[in-house]
Order: C-alpha cells, then sequence, then structure tokens
C-alpha cells in the first residue's frame, strides 16, 4: 500500500486536495504484485490525471452544445453560484 502525490480536484461544489492510498501486494513472487488497486470513488468523479471532475466536464458541455453558450458566458456561469454535483 502507498500513498500517491496530493492532488487537487475541482467539481461544481469546490477545490478538494485528495491523497489517494493505492493498494499493492508487497509480495514480488505474487503473480498479482504490478496490478495496483486504486480509489474506485476516484476514478467515479474524474479522469485519470485530470483536475475537473465529470460534473465540471458535463455542466461546461451542456452549456456550450445545448445552450449554445459562448466561452465569457461559461466562465461567468461557472463563477456565478456553487452547481449540485452531477452524476
Amino acid at each position: 500500500m502507498y500513498n500517491r502525490n496530493k492532488k487537487t480536484i475541482i467539481t461544481l461544489n469546490g477545490a478538494y486536495i485528495v491523497l489517494e492510498r493505492v493498494r499493492k501486494c508487497s509480495n514480488k513472487d505474487c503473480q498479482g504484485n504490478s496490478i495496483a488497486f486504486k480509489s474506485e470513488d476516484l476514478q467515479r468523479i474524474t479522469l485519470s490525471g485530470r483536475t475537473f471532475c465529470l460534473d465540471v466536464i458535463l455542466y461546461v458541455g451542456v452549456l456550450r452544445y445545448e445552450e449554445h453558450k459562448k466561452y465569457d458566458e461559461i466562465i461567468e456561469k461557472l463563477a456565478q453560484s456553487e452547481k449540485p454535483v452531477i452524476f
């Protein structure tokens, strides 16, 4: 088991600093030694290596492609208020 580096994730509810704990077999003779088990919860809300969570990506996509908002309008909407997390 080991901890990954601290990571900042940004959701519609705000920014959070997370520390993911990864589990891995420490027995060198184990066939599964090369397999790392990462947090399912973290992977459910964000893409690997990305800062913005899926709720933000989805919200921006809806604003842009369904409501036809321009870049400045999207930035304004994001800054206005906290939105509920979309899952």
